[in-house]
C-alpha cells in the first residue's frame, strides 16, 4: 500500500535541495573572488609598463642621465622578469634575446642618448605598446618623466604628448669666481626647470651635487636627490653613491654605489645596489672614465 503522504513531500524535498545548491553555487563564487589571483593573471600593460619604467629610472639614475637604447638593456640587471617586456596579450617572451624583436613595447627612436636636457615634464613619449587594441582598450605609454600614462586623445591635448624630444638650455654659474661650475641650470626660455648644485673642496674637487626643481626644493625628478663623491690620495674617485630624499622612493630605486678598482693602468667601475649585489661592471683605461 502506498502512502499518499510521501508522494506530496517530494517536491518540497526537491525545492529544498535546490535552495541549497544556489547557496552552495554563491559562496563558491565568492570564494573564488577572493582567492589571489597568480602573477600572471593579474598582469595588465600598464601594471608591466610600470615595471618598466620603474627600472629605466633606476638606469637613468645610475648612469647619469643616460637612457637605454633598446629594451633588453635593462635585462637582467634592472628588470629580471621577462614577462614584463611585453603586453600580457602578446606572444610570450622566452629568452633575452627575443627582447627586442618579440615584445609590442617599443622605445621611441627619437628620444636622445641622454635625458639631461629633456624638459620631460613636457611628457615625451619614451616608450608606447605599439600590440593591437581590442574594442573599449586604451593605450598605454612611459613619457620621458618616466612615469605611465594613457595616451588618449584629451592626455595629448592637455599634457601636449609629442614624440619629440623639448630640449632645454644649459647654463653654467661660476658663484665664487674660481673658474669651476658651482651650479648647472637647465631652462626652457626664461623658466628654470631644474638646477644641480655642485659642492667643491679646496682642491677643486666635487663632493656632493644635489638636484633642486624650478621652485628650489630637493627633488628626484632628474636625478638623485644628491650625490656623494669620495677620492684616494691621489684625488681619484674610489667610491660614488646616491641617495634620494624620500625614503619610499629610496627602497624602490635602490641607493645605487660606484667602487672603482685601480689595476696596471685599468679603471674597474664596479655598479652596487643598496643591498650590496652587484649590477654590472665597466673596465676602462685610466683617465678615460
Amino acid at each position: 500500500m502506498i502512502r499518499r503522504s510521501s508522494v506530496k513531500k517530494l517536491p518540497r524535498t526537491f525545492f529544498v535541495i535546490a535552495v541549497m545548491s544556489l547557496v552552495i553555487i554563491i559562496m563558491l563564487k565568492i570564494t573564488m573572488r577572493n582567492i589571489p589571483k597568480s602573477p600572471q593573471e593579474e598582469r595588465t600593460v600598464s601594471g608591466n609598463l610600470k615595471i618598466l619604467a620603474r627600472a629605466t629610472t633606476r638606469y637613468v639614475i645610475e648612469r647619469d642621465g643616460m637612457a637605454p637604447r633598446k629594451l633588453s638593456d635593462l635585462y637582467p640587471g634592472y628588470c629580471d622578469d621577462l614577462s614584463a617586456f611585453t603586453s600580457p596579450n602578446a606572444e610570450k617572451i622566452s629568452s633575452a634575446e627575443e627582447i627586442d624583436y618579440r615584445s609590442s613595447f617599443e622605445i621611441n627612436e627619437e628620444v636622445p642618448p641622454s635625458l639631461e636636457n629633456v624638459h620631460r615634464k613636457r611628457s615625451l613619449l619614451f616608450v608606447v605598446d605599439t600590440a593591437p587594441l581590442g574594442r573599449g582598450e586604451t593605450r598605454y605609454a612611459i613619457n620621458a618623466n618616466l612615469e605611465v600614462i594613457a595616451v588618449t586623445e584629451l592626455s595629448k591635448k592637455t599634457l601636449g604628448l609629442t614624440t619629440s624630444p623639448a630640449g632645454l638650455d644649459e647654463e653654467k654659474v661660476d658663484l665664487d669666481g674660481d673658474g669651476k661650475v658651482d651650479e648647472r641650470r637647465f631652462l626652457s626660455g626664461n623658466e628654470l626647470v631644474y638646477s644641480i648644485s655642485i659642492l667643491r673642496d679646496s682642491k677643486g674637487l666635487v663632493l656632493r651635487e644635489a638636484w633642486y626643481d624650478g621652485g628650489g626644493r630637493l627633488t628626484s625628478d632628474y636625478g638623485p636627490s644628491f650625490r656623494k663623491y669620495n677620492y684616494d690620495k691621489k684625488d681619484r674617485p674610489i667610491r660614488i653613491s646616491n641617495h634620494f630624499s624620500n625614503r619610499d622612493l629610496a627602497e624602490v630605486l635602490g641607493v645605487a654605489r660606484i667602487l672603482f678598482e685601480y689595476s696596471s693602468g685599468k679603471v674597474i667601475k664596479k655598479y652596487y645596489r643598496a643591498n650590496g649585489s652587484l649590477i654590472y661592471e665597466d673596465c676602462k683605461l685610466e683617465g678615460r672614465l
